[in-house]
Parts: C-alpha cells; structure tokens; sequence
C-alpha cells in the first residue's frame, strides 16, 4: 500500500476524471448527432440526446448513486468561498479561458465550409488526451503551470482552427485545441483545491459554475463578432486572443501575488 502522505500527489489525476468523461462523450456525440441532423433533422440528434439521458438515469437509479443523505447547506454556504479574493480570481481565469474558446466552438458551422462534425471529433480526441494529462501534469507541475501553458496552446489552436489551415492542419489544431481547453480544467481545480478555501465539492462546483458562464459569454461574443458590420473570422479571433489573454494576464496576476 502507497503511504497516506502520497495520496495529494495525485490531486490532478482525480480531478480529470469527470472531465475526462465529458470529453470522451464529445468524440462519440457530438459526430453522431451532427450526422443525425445531416441525415434526418435537428429533431432526430435532441431525440438521441433523450434517449442517452433515459439511459443515464435508469443507470444510476439502478447504481444506487445518490441515494445517501448528503449533509444540508445553505445558499450563503455554499457561496462562502467567493469571499476569498484568490477564489474569485482562479474562477475569472475558467471564465475568461473558455469564453475564448467558446467563441469559436459555437459558431463553427458559420466559421468553417466543410462542417464542423470532424472538428467537433479531432477536439473530443484531443480532450481526453488533455483532460488525462493536464491531470498528471498539475501533480507533477502544479496547476498554475499547467494553466498557463494551455492558456496560450488553447488561443494559439482555436485561431488556427479558423485559419483556414487545410483539412489535415485543421485536424491537428482542433486536436490542440481540445487539448489545451480541456487540460485547463483540471489545472484549475487542482489550483482551487489548494487554496483550502471551503469545502472541496463547493469550490470544484463554483469552479464548474465559471466554466458554463464563460461558455455562455464566449458564444454571446462570438456571435456578435460575426454579426458587427465589419465582422467575421477576423472579428471572431480578436475575441479569441483577447479573452484568452486577459485570462492569462489575471493567471499571471495571481501567481505573482501568491509568490509576494
């Protein structure tokens, strides 16, 4: 057996391990459901998203997965470790990064002439190979590190991806992409759990909180870039570069005020 003192060494490993399924849902899902629309019709692709959902839940009822009593908390609880100014900062980074990104994944069918169905499956490959080793990577590294290199891989691919860069330089930018967005992730939550700023579950669900609204804004941005008078691709990048950017620039912030 590995001595107990040896078990926070593998931090980054466990938090990539819920990533690492939702990536790997992205390469066999979004494909499919994109064919499914090409095929049949929209209907048809949020039909197999039921279906998958039926299916998911009679598997956990079936597991049992729930059904202990979880201790009850507040909202104000639950809210608590946004008093922390390193918390707050850490979860801007999530924010800002994929906000970035999403600028472009949610409009690729605008953005690309040839579909976004192989994109869409090069990025869920890349993203079970970043969430796997931006978990191993935060154990060895730190997540601070690991943030920062995939924040600049992660703005460096998505404006390659939109570069028009030929099939197979598409292919391994959306591969790239996939990586550096999804490695961000456990980085972070290594990151936030280190802080010891609340309990582990709240800090690692405020942190999923500040992935969906940077999902949120980025798409919002995205496509005001596209519809602006002057917009496009070009528009489209700017928002890019810049979101992603500012997260590195307020990640570098952190680290520098971590280390005063």
């Amino acid at each position: 057996l590995r001595p107990a003192r040896r078990r926070p060494g593998r931090r980054g490993r466990a938090a990539a391990a819920a990533p690492a399924g939702s990536s790997l849902a992205m390469v066999l899902g979004a494909p499919l459901g994109v064919v499914l629309a090409d095929v049949s019709s929209w209907r048809a692709a949020f039909a197999l998203v039921a279906v998958l959902a039926m299916g998911a839940a009679a598997g956990l009822w079936h597991a049992g997965a729930g059904a202990a009593d979880l201790p009850r908390t507040t909202a104000r609880e639950r809210l608590r470790p946004l008093r922390s100014p390193a918390v707050v900062g850490v979860l801007g980074v999530s924010a800002l990064l994929m906000a970035g990104s999403q600028a472009v994944h949610a409009h690729l069918d605008v953005l690309l002439t040839g579909g976004p169905g192989p994109v869409l499956a090069a990025m869920g490959v890349g993203g079970v190979l970043g969430t796997w080793c931006g978990g191993v990577a935060a154990d060895r590294w730190g997540g601070p590190r690991v943030v920062a290199v995939a924040a600049v891989g992660l703005a460096a691919a998505v404006v390659a991806v939109t570069a028009d860069p030929g099939i197979l330089g598409l292919l391994l930018a959306a591969v790239g992409w996939g990586a550096a967005a999804w490695a961000c992730i456990p980085g972070q939550q290594h990151r936030l759990a280190g802080l010891a700023a609340g309990p582990l579950p709240v800090v690692l669900a405020l942190n999923g909180t500040a992935v969906h609204l940077g999902f949120a804004a980025g798409t919002l941005l995205g496509g005001l870039a596209l519809d602006a008078p002057d917009g496009g691709a070009d528009a489209v990048r700017l928002v890019v570069a810049a979101c992603c950017g500012a997260g590195l620039l307020l990640h570098l912030l952190l680290i520098r005020r971590d280390r005063s």
